[in-house]
């Protein structure tokens, strides 16, 4: 049993497109800190909250230079920190949902700058405010919710008259989702309730509304994340135990294979294949300086099919 979910969880990494990815990203993030905060509490004296707040404060944000400057990569560990299973499931749920929007409309590149950057902008904005709010003085922050915050504002003004089914309430325009989601935001600060949680949320959302601003006025802010990652991946590619180091492996050997073969074959299915491909980025093309909404019906049911082919 425990095989075949392993075999399924490594083809759905490769094949199942980028936010699938970071949804399993989340989830093996959430066994690790739940299963270290078990050892901690079993092995280290401290029992409830005290043992899994210790493991906590290692990977999430806190108000203050000092635990910044001393745990650096709390600024992207606590983007990927969970330990409520309905927390990580509603998260989890709202990034395949908006994330996918997203993706198919604009392309699996961009979804790792959005998840990144929004996240960053949603901890920077916790960071800001507890400079200036005291309740937040000892809090800590963590989750995916400002990453996931920054696409619903994407998806929302991307394509802001798409609907979403919702369970009980039937199909909602994306817009008026994100614009509940924001006013559940503000109130809940004024409520008090996980006030730096929330703040965080705007952060988030306010950069994946700015990003695809940008992108309409012809700013890639995809472009210089994609190049230091690119960058980083190459680095790594040069180590002893880098992908450069290792003989090429029998899946990439059958797809040089059947590429080859492909170009053997009729004429016809090329042209097609072309035909289709130019179509395809036209229309993207057209959303990136229109925005989805100025798409004609045809086009978005062209559009909607080419997702359905890939």
């Amino acid at each position: 049993m425990f095989d075949s979910l392993w075999e399924d969880i490594k083809y759905q990494y490769r094949h199942g497109g980028m936010i699938v990815r970071l949804i399993i990203f989340n989830i093996a993030a959430y066994v690790f800190i739940n299963l270290t905060a078990l050892l901690f509490t079993l092995f280290s004296g401290f029992t409830g909250p005290k043992g899994i707040e210790s493991v906590l404060r290692f990977f999430s944000l806190e108000p203050g230079l000092w635990h910044q400057l001393t745990h650096p990569w709390v600024f992207f560990t606590s983007m990927f920190v969970h330990t409520g299973f309905w927390h990580l499931l509603f998260n989890m749920l709202m990034l395949y949902w908006f994330g996918r929007i997203v993706e198919n409309l604009l392309g699996h590149r961009h979804i790792l700058p959005i998840y990144l950057i929004s996240g960053l902008a949603g901890g920077l904005f916790y960071l800001i405010s507890g400079s200036f709010i005291p309740l937040l003085q000892g809090s800590f922050a963590y989750g995916a919710s400002a990453a996931v915050m920054g696409f619903v504002l994407a998806a929302a003004t991307l394509t802001p008259d798409s609907r979403l089914h919702l369970l009980l309430i039937g199909p909602v325009k994306l817009k008026y989702i994100a614009f509940a989601l924001l006013l559940l935001d503000l109130f809940s600060i004024g409520w008090m309730a996980n006030t730096g949680g929330h703040l965080a949320h705007l952060g988030g959302a306010a950069f994946g509304y700015l990003y695809i601003s940008q992108l309409r006025q012809g700013n890639d802010w995809a472009k210089p994340v994609n190049h230091i990652l690119d960058s980083i991946l190459k680095l790594l590619n040069r180590l002893p135990f880098g992908e450069s180091q290792k003989k090429k492996s029998p899946l990439r050997k059958v797809h040089h294979a059947q590429r080859t073969k492909s170009k053997a074959g009729p004429q016809a299915d090329t042209d097609d294949e072309d035909l289709f491909q130019e179509r395809l980025d036209a229309i993207l093309d057209k959303i990136k300086e229109h925005g989805y909404d100025k798409l004609s019906p045809e086009e978005k049911q062209f559009l909607f099919n080419a997702s359905k082919k890939k």
